[in-house]
């Protein structure tokens, strides 16, 4: 072998180490794009039936409880999984977006639009964050001092990549806010957060939580909650069967 052969052979070499060096990412990168995209044919085979992998709400709660660990609650930012972005105009477009749609579903009292929607424009006053995680979540939340009062005022969004609200958590500076959610209102709850298309809702209420109400779908394998008073909470989550069971029978 000669100089320039043995220089080539080098080349290939290097070429070869620096492909299967390189391949694992290729490859995970590849399976991490499948599995938070539709269809989740890797959600499906892990336990969701036919209806619930072809609805992207389902899926994307499912893989945040099982697989990817991200948890979806308020400033759940601060567990894993969820990375800070700058504030930008499309996400505050989408909250608001989110907050008229509340409102105009009953969830959300017509008298606390403006000033929700003010924790999202007062740029000077509140403090905004963004947050992003796996399957397209993105997180959204607002504080600001109330001037008279002192008491601290509160907006927390959590939408999939469809704009379902997953969780909406407001707080408008420790005043008394909306009377208890209705079977009506948790059924447009579920609309919102883009699970209204399963019909085997079981409604309960959460013990010690009057002004609670909660439904559950196997076939979803989604737990909703519609709580009201101080605050506004209103949370979807993936729950398996038997975890609902337990639930039901510590009542």
């Amino acid at each position: 072998m000669n100089k320039k052969q043995e220089n080539r052979f080098l080349a290939l070499c290097a070429a070869i180490v620096l492909i299967g060096l390189l391949l694992p990412f290729g490859v995970f990168a590849a399976w991490d794009k499948a599995l938070l995209a539709g269809p989740h044919t890797q959600t499906a085979a892990a336990g969701l039936g036919a209806q619930a992998v072809q609805n992207h709400t389902a899926c994307v709660l499912y893989d945040s409880l099982h697989i990817t660990g991200v948890d979806i609650g308020f400033e759940s930012w601060q567990s894993g999984g969820w990375q800070s972005v700058p504030v930008s105009e499309e996400s505050l477009q989408r909250a608001q977006n989110a907050l008229q749609r509340l409102a105009e579903a009953g969830l959300l009292p017509q008298s606390d639009l403006p000033k929700a929607e003010a924790l999202l424009q007062n740029s000077e006053n509140a403090d905004r964050q963004t947050y992003t995680a796996p399957g397209g979540l993105i997180q959204i939340e607002s504080k600001a001092q109330e001037p008279l009062s002192g008491q601290q005022a509160v907006l927390c969004l959590i939408l999939t990549g469809e704009n379902g609200i997953v969780y909406f958590n407001y707080q408008n500076g420790g005043q008394l806010m909306a009377e208890a959610y209705s079977e009506e209102q948790l059924q447009a709850y579920a609309g919102l957060a883009g699970v209204q298309g399963f019909t085997d809702w079981r409604l309960h209420t959460p013990a010690g939580a009057a002004r609670a109400l909660s439904a559950y779908s196997e076939a979803a394998q989604v737990y909703l909650v519609c709580g009201s008073g101080y605050s506004i909470t209103l949370a979807a989550s993936s729950m398996l069967p038997q975890t609902w069971q337990s639930i039901c029978e510590a009542v």
